[in-house]
């Protein structure tokens, strides 16, 4: 007689992923919001047009509803038509006194009132690099939020708008403060070179004008002696950024004291965001090798962060839900003081929404909150979607969540193989444990960079197949380092209290250094390859996300065309120019 108790090999698999992405009903919203946002940016549509399908979008659901018909495709058409929208006023609505409108192509001195609107930061000259020439200099920038331009003899009008402010120095000690002292919030007078930024003027050369206007920045100053000026006129004017700056100032003096320069310089970019304070040599070693996502601030940061104060809380005895709202808004505030960034924003907003169900006791769909985050940066900044950095963390989570996660999960084990686990010696039960978790490691660490290696190609012409080689260490080291930093920071006032952590963060990172350096001198570790055309790129995400997502039983199919598609790109011809065109390529 057959048994009625099925076996495990004959238990049904998991639900396609599709389903849950189909069940959360903020999946389809965040749909339309990024059509909205790709038809403004490429599609060439008018304000008014966007304005009109966001209010016929309005209009369409509230008669569907009332009329008891089908109203979810109206809603979406409103989201489509905001986020278009948003979009175009972000980069074309200035009001008639913004400095982009008062500054020509060519640069102009002028004398101009602002307040800085985020730290000043150092960008330190490269010191190995054969092409930067003898005549490179140490550099400090920020951002200059306008008040006034003088137009006459100490005439003074008013100005509005976003100034990329930058100082080149001559002389300037590395462990010193940027622009000469000056913070976030101080009111300021610079007499510089004012102009608006440079585009691209070279085949396949980055659009520096772009960029900025991605931040909503039209005009750029630039200066020779931060003494002679740059003026102080009020300290922390602004008391908003006054205190996040405080909070930040705090932290890199702390980190500067108490560890050795190059160490305290990647303490920086790890634990605050300040990229700006590494060697220009020693960042291009992160990015060379892939690793550079260890540093920029994103899930993992928030998750040593967010996993350590719920541990801690939960040891102390805090309740459940008011430990998720001091957690939620822990991560809240770190997002604020490392700047807001796009990976930092992301990750926040799925804290929040896991601290949320805790709260209420209801069950998080990770599809919405992953929605939700999306949205959310549309919201703060509707042109972060279109960034490397914020792509990448999107498709790394994505990937991580559902790819990875299930299928890498251990499968159900058998009544006979719970039997031998349990006859195993404790040194055989930990030497298996831990080669599993290492392979664990490395299994994700491979799906996700090959995800990632479209969008690299495309935007970076680089590839690291080194940085799978590195990437598990690397993350063991820096999520050492980001918690002893924290800690570090957090005891620094009670003096030896905080030598230990002092001596964490200092070993993990000098250790994560040597083994960047390390992996940077194995040959074919970094590989810089043509970039593959844009449709290219979208019909292998395409593919992709139909893998991930998709039934179990269309896998082998979509494998296969998604392995046709990758020699695709193997056999088209690299993008050269006319034959009489001259080039010289760097």
């Amino acid at each position: 007689m057959a048994s009625a108790v099925p076996s495990a090999s004959s238990e049904a698999p998991p639900p396609a992923a599709w389903r849950e992405f189909a069940a959360a009903p903020l999946v389809p919203i965040a749909v339309a919001a990024t059509v909205g946002l790709v038809l403004d940016r490429f599609g060439g549509l008018s304000f008014e047009v966007e304005l009109l399908a966001a209010v016929a979008g309005v209009l369409g659901w509230i008669v569907a509803r009332a009329r008891g018909s089908p109203a979810l495709p109206f809603l979406w058409l409103a989201f489509a038509g905001i986020a278009a929208a948003h979009h175009h006023a972000h980069r074309n609505a200035f009001p008639a006194d913004d400095l982009g409108n008062l500054v020509g192509p060519e640069p102009t001195l002028l004398r101009i009132r602002g307040v800085l609107a985020e730290e000043p930061t150092t960008r330190l000259a490269s010191t190995r690099d054969p092409l930067a020439g003898t005549f490179a200099k140490d550099r400090d920038s920020c951002v200059l939020r306008a008040t006034a331009i003088e137009t006459g003899q100490r005439v003074w009008s008013p100005a509005s708008g976003l100034a990329a402010l930058r100082v080149d120095r001559d002389t300037f000690d590395k462990n010193g403060p940027a622009l000469g002292g000056l913070y976030a919030g101080d009111l300021v007078e610079i007499v510089g070179q004012v102009s608006r930024p440079r585009t691209a003027s070279n085949l396949g050369e980055a659009d520096y004008a772009d960029f900025l206007l991605d931040r909503r920045i039209r005009a750029e100053i630039v200066v020779s002696d931060s003494d002679a000026t740059v003026t102080r006129l009020d300290a922390r004017a602004d008391r908003g950024h006054a205190l996040v700056a405080a909070v930040r100032g705090y932290g890199a003096a702390v980190l500067g004291e108490r560890l050795p320069s190059q160490e305290a310089a990647v303490a920086r970019a790890l634990l605050l965001g300040d990229t700006a304070a590494m060697d220009r040599d020693e960042w291009d070693s992160y990015v060379r090798t892939g690793t550079v996502h260890v540093l920029a601030i994103s899930g993992q940061h928030l998750v040593v962060l967010a996993g350590f104060a719920w541990l801690a809380l939960r040891l102390a005895g805090v309740r459940r839900g008011r430990g998720a709202w001091v957690v939620m808004l822990l991560i809240l505030g770190y997002t604020v003081v490392t700047g807001m960034k796009p990976s930092g924003v992301r990750a926040t907003v799925m804290v929040a929404a896991v601290c949320g169900g805790l709260i209420l006791r209801r069950p998080v769909r990770p599809a919405n909150a992953f929605a939700l985050a999306w949205l959310a940066i549309v919201a703060w900044n509707p042109t972060d979607p279109f960034s490397l950095g914020c792509r990448l963390s999107f498709l790394s989570v994505f990937v991580l969540i559902w790819a990875a996660s299930p299928w890498l999960a251990p499968r159900p084990r058998t009544p006979l193989e719970r039997l031998i686990d349990e006859s195993r010696s404790v040194p055989e039960t930990l030497i298996r444990a831990i080669a599993r978790i290492a392979f664990v490691a490395y299994a994700v660490t491979l799906l996700i960079a090959a995800a990632n290696v479209p969008l690299l190609a495309s935007d970076q012409n680089l590839i690291s197949p080194v940085g799978v080689l590195i990437g598990p260490p690397m993350v063991l080291l820096t999520s050492i380092a980001l918690l002893a930093g924290f800690l570090l920071i957090l005891f620094a006032p009670l003096g030896f209290v905080a030598a230990p952590f002092t001596f964490a963060t200092e070993i993990s990172l000098a250790a994560a250094g040597w083994l960047v350096q390390a992996a940077e001198r194995i040959p074919g570790g970094a590989v810089y390859v043509p970039g593959p055309p844009i449709w290219w790129v979208v019909g292998c995400y395409l593919l992709l996300g139909a893998l991930i997502l998709g039934e179990s039983a269309w896998r082998p199919r979509i494998l296969g065309g998604l392995a046709v598609w990758v020699l695709v790109a193997l056999l088209i011809p690299p993008d050269r120019p006319p034959a009489d065109e001259m080039r010289f390529t760097f």
